[in-house]
This record gives structure tokens, sequence and C-alpha cells, in this order.
């Protein structure tokens, strides 16, 4: 999906990958953390983008689910640096949250655009057939 990158954006694009979630069968527990990845991301997009457009992708396979997000920058992107964030800042810990949740975090910064892809491993249940 194509985000344009404004604030009232980020709300839409969570309701969007919610409703995804519970189509392909993720549980409510996974769909939180994926949810809350991609919230970060697109918000980073948005705070650092200079005007142009973000692309969300989803997609689930094998026990997990993969998510990229692509921003086209109207500046030069920078890569970007652990903020000193006090027990009050604002900001500063979106990628450390992603980092957290997902496994295989990877950033490629080049002169036009971010592209960060994670994937976030789904447990198993032992009584449920893997489709």
């Amino acid at each position: 999906m194509r985000v344009t990158p404004a604030a009232c954006e980020v709300a839409a694009v969570r309701r969007m990958v919610r409703d995804w979630l519970n189509d392909v069968a993720v549980a409510a527990s996974e769909a939180d953390d994926v949810v809350l990845i991609v919230s970060e991301l697109v918000a980073n997009g948005v705070i650092h983008a200079g005007g142009f457009d973000i692309t969300v992708s989803a997609w689930r396979r094998e026990g997990q689910v993969f998510v990229e997000v692509i921003t086209l920058s109207g500046v030069t992107p920078r890569s970007p640096q652990a903020a000193e964030s006090g027990d009050l800042a604002e900001g500063g810990r979106g990628l450390a949250i992603v980092a957290r949740l997902a496994r295989d975090v990877r950033l490629c910064v080049d002169a036009t655009q971010w592209v960060v892809t994670c994937t976030i491993p789904l447990p198993v249940n032992p009584g449920v057939a893997v489709q």
C-alpha cells in the first residue's frame, strides 16, 4: 500500500494492517506486535521522509510475517543514530522497538530512499494444522 507521509495516515495504516492480519489468521497477540512495528516504521517515514511516498508491504509465509517499508526521501537520507532518550522523551525509540519485536531487521539507506525489512516469527501451535 502507498501512504502519503502525513501523521493522520499512520492510524489508517494500522487499521489496514490489522484487517489484513485478521484475514490471514494471525492471532491478536501477534498481530499487535506486527501493527506496532509497521506503525513505528511508517511514523519514522512521516517524520524523516521530506514529503515523498511511503510504501508498506507485508506477507505471511511459513509461520512468519514479513514486513517491508520503503520511504522515498526528499532529503538526503542518513543512517539513523540511537537517540539519547530520557524517560520523558517523546521520540528516539522506534527502531529499538522494532529490533526488540522482530527478527532479522535490515535497514538499507541510499541517496533516495530508506528500506526497512524485518521478520516477525509466529508461534507454532501444535494443535493447529499449518496450511
